[in-house]
C-alpha cells in the first residue's frame, strides 16, 4: 500500500476513536440521548461510525479499492457526509495526468454517483 494512502486511512481511524470518545463523554454526562439532529453537531462522527459498524456504509478502504481501476490517482482529501438522508462519500483526488477530480460516491453500495473536476 502507498505510503500516502497508509497515512491517510490511519489518519481517518484516528479522527474516528476522537468522534467516539468525545461522544462517550457526552453519553456519560447523559447528552445527546435520542437526538435527532446529528448532522450538523458533534455527534455525526459517532453516527458515521455506528453506520460503518451496522454495515450501513462501506467503509473508506472498501470504497477506494473499488473505485481504484475507474478513478486512478492520488488521494487528496475524503469526506463522508449524510446528503438527502443517504450516505455519500466525497473524495478529491489527482490523476495521473496532473487533473484535480472530485467524486461523489455512495457509501451504501460503492457506486460512483458524480465524477467531474474538482474545486
Amino acid at each position: 500500500m502507498q505510503p500516502r494512502l497508509k497515512a491517510l486511512l490511519l489518519g481517518l481511524m484516528l479522527a474516528l476513536a476522537a468522534g467516539q470518545a468525545a461522544a462517550g463523554e457526552g453519553a456519560e454526562a447523559g447528552e445527546g440521548h435520542g437526538r435527532q439532529d446529528w448532522e450538523d453537531d458533534d455527534y455525526s462522527h459517532d453516527r458515521a461510525r455506528r453506520a460503518s459498524e451496522d454495515g450501513e456504509i462501506l467503509t473508506i478502504a472498501e470504497i477506494l479499492g473499488r473505485i481504484r481501476t475507474q478513478a486512478p490517482g492520488r488521494v487528496l482529501d475524503t469526506e463522508l457526509e449524510h446528503e438527502h438522508g443517504q450516505w455519500v462519500y466525497e473524495i478529491k483526488l489527482l490523476d495521473p495526468q496532473g487533473g484535480l477530480y472530485k467524486l461523489e460516491i455512495d457509501a451504501h453500495s460503492g457506486q460512483i454517483l458524480r465524477y467531474g473536476e474538482g474545486d
